[in-house]
């Protein structure tokens, strides 16, 4: 049986569904937060958290059964998650984006997944990485305002500290530092606006046995580049095309490293 929602329901349900699945689909954690259980997750039509089902119909992008497994899955023991700012879903189709595209053919996923209405960096992110919308979160701003504090609702990563996983962010844009409250990420990284060098600092990170179970990872490229040359416009294209290299770049490391097939890896735009 279906569950269907209304659309304001089926976005909170979004919402609060995503940033549960970047913990409980990889078994990390059980999260105690303010979420749906998995069981009604698995009764939503769309949108879709991708963790949360093991495939999706490509034509349909509706809910599928899965395959039968031809042999046991890896312990999944890590999670990355990567946030490609401001990159709707119809941009990648107009973007060579290879990695994306993998991720997209061997995993999860859905078009559609929504975060909040406001198409604002920070409080979206704050939103995705919490589970509630911003009147609660409380991230109403988008700039980096350091006598205005730290988020005001648990995120994933005080979920996971909690649980003592090691936490770490690599960031594009220095007022995610409001995510990161005190106490809840052993890591914070600002490498600089651009993905490279956020790709270059995470790769570093990731390649290392002492790396922790859950990492954040930002590009902001794509949003920096719709906001001054026009969404979808040939810069933005290229904007887009640029972080998906600083994808592969992550994904090589975790080759190198030897913990790809033990690495639930989690693709995300806040808005």
């Amino acid at each position: 049986m279906i569950l269907r929602l209304d659309p304001e329901r089926a976005r909170r349900a979004s919402i609060a569904l995503m940033s549960a699945a970047l913990l409980l689909a990889a078994g990390l954690v059980r999260w105690a937060g303010d979420v749906p259980s998995v069981q009604a997750a698995s009764r939503l039509a769309e949108p879709v958290p991708a963790a949360l089902v093991p495939s999706l119909h490509p034509a349909t992008d509706a809910l599928a059964p899965p395959a039968p497994a031809a042999h046991a899955e890896p312990r999944v023991r890590r999670v990355l998650v990567v946030s490609f700012d401001g990159l709707r879903p119809d941009a990648i189709r107009h973007a060579y984006a290879p990695n994306i595209e993998w991720l997209r053919a061997n995993g999860a996923f859905s078009w559609r997944a929504l975060t909040i209405r406001r198409a604002s960096t920070l409080p979206a992110h704050a939103s995705m990485l919490t589970g509630v919308d911003a009147d609660r979160h409380g991230l109403v701003w988008n700039r980096y305002a350091p006598e205005l504090g730290y988020i005001r609702f648990p995120t994933i990563f005080s979920a996971a500290r909690a649980a003592g996983i090691k936490t770490a962010m690599f960031v594009g844009k220095p007022k995610f530092r409001h995510i990161a409250a005190p106490g809840t990420v052993d890591l914070f990284e600002h490498p600089g606006y651009l993905c490279p060098h956020v790709a270059r600092e995470a790769a570093d990170y990731l390649s290392r046995a002492s790396a922790g179970s859950l990492t954040f990872v930002h590009f902001s490229d794509p949003d920096d580049r719709g906001h001054a040359n026009g969404w979808r416009a040939a810069r933005q294209r290229g904007a887009v095309r640029t972080a998906d290299q600083c994808l592969g770049h992550l994904r090589g490391a975790l080759r190198r490293a030897g913990t790809r097939q033990s690495t639930r890896v989690i693709l995300s735009s806040a808005h």
